[in-house]
Order: C-alpha cells, then sequence, then structure tokens
C-alpha cells in the first residue's frame, strides 16, 4: 500500500463502491503522465479497469476510481516522490476549465473560490469543496471520498492546481498563507513549498488551502461580474426556449432537467437519468416512445446554447467549448460544422443566431 494511504475500519480501499464520473480529460492528463513515467498502454487500461476506447473518448465521463487507482498505481512506483506536485506544473490548464473561466471572470479571489466550490462537479462526481470562513482566516477544503484509495495525491493535485490557477487568474492577489494535508508527505516538506510558494503542513484535519479572509475580498481589475452575469442570462433564455418548445409534459420534464445539468456544464446522458430519478435504460425507453433519444435531445440543447453564445465576441473558442460541454475546442468545431456546415468564426462573421 502506498505511503500516507488510509483504510477504513479494516475495509480496503476497493471495496468501496464507486459510481462518480470524471471528465475525460482528467483521466487522459493523468494517463498521459503515467506514459511519460513509462507505464505502457496494456498497464494503464489494467489498472484502470478501462476500455482502449474509453479512454480515447474525449466527451466520455469516465469512472473517477480509474483516476484514483491510477494514482495509487503510480504511487507504488515512485513512493519516495510528490508527484501529483509534478503533474500539477504541467497539466494543460484547458483539463480544468471551469477553474479557468472562473478565474477570468471573477472579481474577488473569494467569489473565484465559491464558483469552484459550485461547479466542482464538472471536473470530478463527488468532489466536495467548501470554502470556510473564520474572523481571521479563511480555508477552502477539498475532499473525495475515494481519497482513501491514493493516499492523498488527488488532493495535492486539486490544491496545487488551485494554486496555479489562482496565480495565473489573479497573479500576486491570490495569496494563500499555508497548504493542509490530510496525509504524511510524499516526499521533502521543502519539495512542497517550493511548488506551492507557501508553507505546507501534513496530517491536518482536512486538505485545504488556508488564507487572511480579508485578502479574499481584493478586488480585482480583471474581473467582470457584468460578463458571469451576461453568461448566465444568455442561457437562461436558450433553457426557456428549450424547455417551453411544444412537447408533452413528459419529455417538457425532461427537457427542463437537461437545461439544468446545462448550467453547470453537463450534458451527460447519465446525470441527466439521475437529476430524474431514472436509469438510463428506463430514460432511453421514454425517449423513444416520443421519437427521440437522450443523444439527440442533449445535442439539441447544445446546438441551442450555442446558437444563444456564439455571437459573443468576448468570449473564446475555448471558453464556448467548456460551457457547451465540450472537452476542447476541437469538438466544439465538429459540432459546429455539423449542425451548420461553418465553423464557429464563420457563424459569428454571419452573426448566425
Amino acid at each position: 500500500m502506498p505511503p500516507g494511504t488510509q483504510r477504513d475500519k479494516g475495509g480496503t480501499p476497493d471495496d468501496i463502491p464507486a459510481t462518480e464520473r470524471a471528465r475525460a480529460s482528467v483521466v487522459m492528463g493523468l494517463a498521459a503522465y503515467a506514459t511519460a513515467r513509462g507505464l505502457s498502454q496494456a498497464e494503464i487500461l489494467e489498472c484502470t479497469g478501462l476500455g482502449l476506447s474509453e479512454l480515447l473518448d474525449p466527451e466520455a465521463r469516465l469512472p473517477a476510481l480509474a483516476v484514483h487507482r491510477l494514482w495509487r498505481e503510480l504511487a507504488t512506483r515512485f513512493p519516495d516522490e510528490a508527484i501529483a506536485l509534478q503533474l500539477a506544473a504541467v497539466a494543460p490548464l484547458t483539463d480544468y476549465g471551469v477553474l479557468l473561466h472562473v478565474m477570468r471572470f471573477a472579481e474577488t479571489p473569494r467569489d473565484a473560490l465559491r464558483m469552484f466550490a459550485r461547479y466542482r462537479e464538472v471536473i470530478v462526481e463527488g468532489l466536495q469543496v467548501t470554502l470556510i470562513d473564520g474572523p481571521e482566516e479563511a480555508s477552502l477544503r477539498l475532499h473525495h471520498r475515494l481519497d482513501i484509495i491514493d493516499g492523498g495525491h488527488a488532493a495535492e493535485l486539486a490544491i496545487a492546481l488551485t494554486v496555479r490557477l489562482g496565480r495565473d487568474g489573479f497573479a500576486s492577489d491570490f495569496a494563500p498563507t499555508r497548504a493542509e494535508f490530510r496525509h504524511a508527505p510524499h516526499g521533502p516538506t521543502s519539495q512542497y513549498e517550493r511548488a506551492l510558494g507557501v508553507p505546507a503542513r501534513f496530517e491536518c484535519p482536512h486538505n485545504s488551502l488556508v488564507f487572511r479572509a480579508a485578502q479574499l475580498d481584493t478586488r480585482v481589475h480583471r474581473g467582470d461580474a457584468h460578463m458571469l452575469r451576461y453568461l448566465h442570462d444568455h442561457l437562461e433564455r436558450a433553457r426557456e426556449r428549450f424547455v417551453n418548445a411544444a412537447a408533452p409534459r413528459e419529455l417538457a420534464r425532461v427537457r427542463a432537467a437537461a437545461a439544468a445539468n446545462a448550467e453547470r456544464g453537463d450534458y451527460g446522458a447519465e446525470a441527466l437519468a439521475r437529476r430524474l430519478g431514472l436509469g438510463l435504460r428506463t430514460l432511453q425507453r421514454r425517449l423513444r416512445e416520443h421519437d427521440t433519444t437522450v443523444a439527440a435531445l442533449l445535442d439539441e440543447l447544445r446546438e441551442a446554447n450555442a446558437r444563444q453564445l456564439i455571437s459573443d465576441h468576448r468570449l473564446g473558442v475555448d471558453e464556448l467549448a467548456f460551457l457547451l460541454g465540450y472537452s476542447s475546442a476541437r469538438a466544439l468545431r465538429r459540432a459546429c460544422l455539423r449542425w451548420t456546415g461553418k465553423t464557429p468564426s464563420e457563424l459569428r462573421a454571419t452573426r448566425v443566431e
């Protein structure tokens, strides 16, 4: 078992039933890092329990358990390295689009952290992010129940990426005072402090980034509250048109649930079924009775939201892709070509809505 791994009352980590899903880009990014460290494709597939087609599908929502199992395998092979810090330093920031988007438009660090907490499950389902305010200090706490499997590596990655994204968006205005981890260190403490730029403490009650409370309310000139409200209003109008389209009551209910998920950037079929309290097969069967499918309905919603947002030149294609639940700008371009025969840039030029 890797250093720092914990077990619950005699059970083994793999005894934990896990249904949470993660963005494909998160799993693929870790798999790419594992490949760079010498793991073969066969070893990665065996470790994660994924098929090659799943691992290569950029639009998939893959089992979060696969991420933690792969971290555990890496920790076993490199037991005295803080490997999560290495990945956090080089991972493409577009893999974590929700955070990038928040850091661009939030007016204060507090706004950014609150938005991160609100939209956390766009990245990994089951991730708990809470901002705890105190009179002098505020703590951003991160926890996933599958942390027990990998000894804290996923938590280290989340904290290191939060620091990197915060500094990318806020520069010196994003200044935690320390990082706290529940587990023992995987390498020298000095390695953590160099990577994070703050003191690091271990075997604490929570995985946290700690800030001076007053510092979180520093208003940043780059922030754009109007843009955040604008995006919300645009999506809300698209939602109303989509939900209120002439349709039987049951289909309207499914449309409303899909639109609610879309506000978080989640266009997944399984997430839609869960919101409706149905199994995916049951939902598919009911939609067939209305001569449609889950995939067709979600594609229709994406197209409606795309037409609402795409004419705004303040949004880059990467940001549009995130808002529409795509893993990359390339996937959005393919979808636009399929819907309209035009790329996003061409649609903007003609202001097609």
